[in-house]
């Protein structure tokens, strides 16, 4: 990523590193939007530039615990979860190829 990101989106940044990567994916971008305490993390399979439905329940599922946990995590928080091929569609306006 080339995004300067202040002290809390680089946690959030090295949080969902970790966690995507447990679940054996990769993290395509990421949005926390402060007002709303709301952290959209975009993920993608390697393999196919993609990431189901059962990819975003895994990673939703995985951030569970350090929400329980991490005490910098606002009670408030939201997460979203996607595929990082609707980051193209929807804000890039870029096609995308699935091999």
């Amino acid at each position: 990523f080339t995004k300067n990101l202040n002290q809390t989106e680089q946690k959030y940044m090295d949080l969902s590193t970790k966690i995507v990567e447990e679940c054996g994916l990769e993290l395509y971008d990421l949005e926390f939007v402060q007002g709303s305490s709301t952290l959209r993390v975009f993920i993608r399979d390697p393999k196919t530039n993609s990431a189901e439905i059962d990819d975003c329940v895994k990673v939703d599922r995985a951030f569970s615990e350090p929400c329980e946990e991490l005490e910098w995590i606002p009670d408030n928080f939201v997460l979203e979860v996607s595929s990082a091929k609707m980051v193209c569609i929807l804000f890039l306006n870029l096609p995308i190829s699935v091999p």
